[in-house]
């Protein structure tokens, strides 16, 4: 789209021309080469077209705008017999009127110029008529130079005898002529199709097997990227999963580990618990023996002294009558004495036994 906002016009492109392009350039060549007077040699006919395309295809060129032919090239190639050079002919160039002034001649002369030289060759030929201002301009410009006249005399030969025999059978054989090359050309056209056709099958065919090739190619490196994705996958979740059970192995263990260190510390404090409280528990029988054994003491001790307070008071009151007998018998000891005696006894064992 232009920026007007209408349809752009196609371009216009330089091909090489095709059995199917004889009629247009035909046509076209009808309506530019009006010279009611034939060249000496040459003529604008289908036979000329064909006899070049026949011989020269290279060198045949057309201007297509879309599916339109708006103009045409025509050239071949020329050797002389002792002449080293290869010489060129530019034998027809047609534009269309309403093309002419978009450099389309220049294009096409252009192209062709370019395949004479492929071609090898060293000089180029144009011939067209003196009274032609266009045509010389034309060449003139792109360099075609010293130009050469040439004179033609003509003889009318209508009242020679048996000319008009000669005429109708030369009439005759070229309109049979005419008709074979027709023939030929229709033959050619037919043919060309068919190989078109076989041409465009066989591509078609080849183009469907190996689209078939690319696409079992395509499903086959699928197939083993998603095996290789699926394996990679699986490899990746066993990696994962073991990485969690180590994770959870290790996890396991650390708190394996704590909990032993916890169950020792609490065996340790129990132990200790344990011990203190045995210790605690000894030292309060330790104590309480020794206040039972001092209270032991204290009770034996104030049993004595009560005892030889008693006794002390026995003694004093059985001296007065010792004094008044000279020869008294000595009293009787207390049966408390005696007790007195194997308590001290006992208490010296009982210290004996004692740790």
């Amino acid at each position: 789209m232009g920026s007007s906002g209408k349809p752009r016009s196609p371009a216009i492109t330089i091909r090489q021309m095709e059995l199917d392009d004889l009629s247009a350039v035909f046509h076209l060549g009808n309506e530019l080469f009006t010279s009611e007077v034939p060249n000496l040699y040459r003529t604008w006919d289908e036979f000329e077209i064909m006899s070049l395309f026949q011989s020269d295809s290279d060198l045949c060129l057309v201007a297509e705008r879309g599916e339109e032919v708006v103009g045409f090239v025509l050239g071949t190639t020329v050797t002389k017999r002792g002449s080293p050079w290869k010489y060129g002919h530019l034998v027809w160039l047609g534009v269309e009127p309403r093309f002419q002034r978009l450099r389309l001649g220049t294009r096409l002369l252009g192209q062709l110029r370019a395949l004479m030289i492929e071609e090898g060759v060293r000089m180029l030929l144009v011939d067209t008529e003196a009274d032609n201002a266009n045509a010389l301009a034309f060449f003139a410009r792109h360099g075609f130079a010293s130009p050469e006249e040439h004179i033609y005399l003509s003889l009318n030969l209508t009242n020679h005898q048996g000319a008009g025999k000669k005429a109708k059978k030369a009439k005759k054989v070229k309109s049979s002529e005419r008709a074979d090359k027709a023939k030929k050309a229709k033959k050619a056209k037919k043919a060309k199709k068919a190989k078109k056709t076989e041409e465009s099958k066989k591509a078609k065919k080849t183009e469907k097997t190996e689209k078939s090739k690319k696409a079992k190619k395509a499903e086959k490196t699928e197939k083993a990227e998603k095996t290789k994705k699926a394996e990679k996958a699986k490899k990746a979740k066993k990696a994962k999963k073991a990485k969690k059970t180590e994770k959870v192995e290790k996890v396991e263990k650390a708190e394996k580990a704590e909990k032993s260190k916890k169950a020792k510390k609490t065996e340790k404090a129990k132990k200790t618990e344990k011990s203190k409280k045995t210790e605690k528990s000894k030292k309060a029988e330790k104590s309480k023996k020794a206040k039972k054994a001092k209270k032991a003491e204290k009770a034996k001790k104030t049993e004595k002294a009560k005892k030889s307070k008693k006794v002390e008071k026995v003694e004093k009151a059985e001296k007065p009558k010792k004094t008044n007998t000279k020869k008294a018998k000595k009293p009787d000891k207390p049966k408390s004495a005696k007790k007195s005696r194997k308590a001290k006894k006992s208490q010296k064992e009982t210290r004996r036994r004692k740790p």
